[in-house]
């Protein structure tokens, strides 16, 4: 699209189990995208109780310049999601699930280190 403002951002979610959920899907379509105009992944989660998936990609993101959010900062009471889907939490006490460990723990490195980790 024409864009004489150079405003135009491309929005991306990913998950485990949608489209665009590998390597090389990432490198293939986002990657030229991310070199062209900014790329946010306004979600990106795992659907299992388990953060390999979204390790990857926060690795891949950071090398290829693809900023990412975590998603959801919800839970559905008593018993949170309990992998139904992704969330930071598992409870509204606060209690960091699984991805949220996950994403605290890569921010985390990415501060106390200033630089990337390694992909994955």
């Amino acid at each position: 699209p024409h864009d004489p403002d150079k405003q135009l951002v491309v929005s991306f979610h990913t998950y485990n189990n949608t489209y665009c959920d590998t390597k090389a899907c990432w490198t293939a379509e986002l990657s030229p995208l991310a070199k062209v105009v900014p790329v946010v992944t306004g979600e990106v989660g795992e659907y299992n109780c388990a953060t390999p998936y979204t390790d990857a990609f926060m690795a891949y993101a950071d090398h290829a310049a693809i900023s990412y959010l975590g998603w959801t900062w919800d839970a559905i009471s008593p018993g949170g999601w309990t992998c139904a889907a992704p969330s930071l939490i598992d409870n509204y006490a606060g209690t960091p699930s699984p991805e949220g460990v996950a994403l605290h723990g890569h921010l985390a490195y990415l501060k106390a280190h200033g630089e990337l980790p390694p992909v994955v």
